[in-house]
């Protein structure tokens, strides 16, 4: 009985170990999750908890298993108060969930993490562009526009063309290859940042690693035309 309780008081100790910065890179993604769901009440009162779910959230994005990941970033979203940092949380679950080919999840992810974001202009201007991105999943065209009308930033620009791409409106996809905005400098940028697709730009601009589905290996290859390089762009948008 004394080695029972002595095993049960090294479990929280344990559990610290295994998902510390280090280790958690060497444990197999489906140990994780099953070390996550039987110990999930004990993980909970560690000091660690939130920076431990954040950690698992990055190790799973990283090798698709983008719902899991997605669902550990709104608990630590949730626990959050109102601002930049859970604006900036609610950012990357919804990428994840427009990776995962959710954007109506998106959506409700960005509306909960709306407070705030506009407390950081960067972070403001990629929730808009991931909303944009959503709403054009959802066949809101001309609402995804709207919140890139007046900006001819390039990754808008880039932006705007994919959404074009998607709804089929040649003419605006046209009218935007033939504008002043430097587009090349756009769909430049889209690479440098993330191999092909903004997606990948949006989960590395914090710092976690790039799920293998997207931009770096799209699950759907860019045409060989040129510009409509930038198919899964998701930026961000409050």
């Amino acid at each position: 009985l004394a080695e029972t309780v002595q095993l049960g008081e090294r479990v929280p100790e344990r559990l610290n170990e295994l998902f510390s910065p280090d280790r958690i890179e060497t444990l197999p993604p489906f140990h994780i999750l099953a070390l996550y769901r039987e110990y999930q009440d004990i993980l909970a009162d560690l000091p660690e908890w939130r920076d431990i779910r954040l950690r698992m959230a990055d190790r799973l994005a990283a090798v698709d298993l983008l719902d899991e990941a997605a669902e550990l970033l709104v608990g630590v979203m949730t626990e959050l108060e109102p601002g930049a940092e859970r604006a900036r949380i609610g950012a990357r679950s919804a990428a994840l969930r427009l990776l995962d080919r959710d954007p109506q999840a998106a959506l409700n992810t960005l509306d909960a993490s709306l407070a705030g974001a506009q407390d950081d202009a960067a972070l403001a201007y990629e929730r808009r562009l991931l909303r944009a991105r959503a709403l054009s999943e959802l066949d809101e065209t001309e609402a995804a526009l709207v919140l890139l009308e007046g900006d001819n930033r390039p990754l808008t620009l880039a932006t705007r063309l994919d959404i074009a791409r998607r709804a089929r409106d040649w003419p605006l996809a046209a009218a935007t290859l033939a504008g002043d905005g430097d587009l090349d400098r756009g769909c430049a940028a889209a690479r440098d940042h993330c191999g092909v697709l903004p997606v990948g730009a949006m989960w590395r601009r914090f710092g976690a690693p790039v799920p293998s589905c997207s931009p770096d290996r799209p699950r759907v290859r860019p045409p060989a035309t040129a510009r409509v390089v930038v198919q899964e762009r998701i930026p961000a948008a409050v």
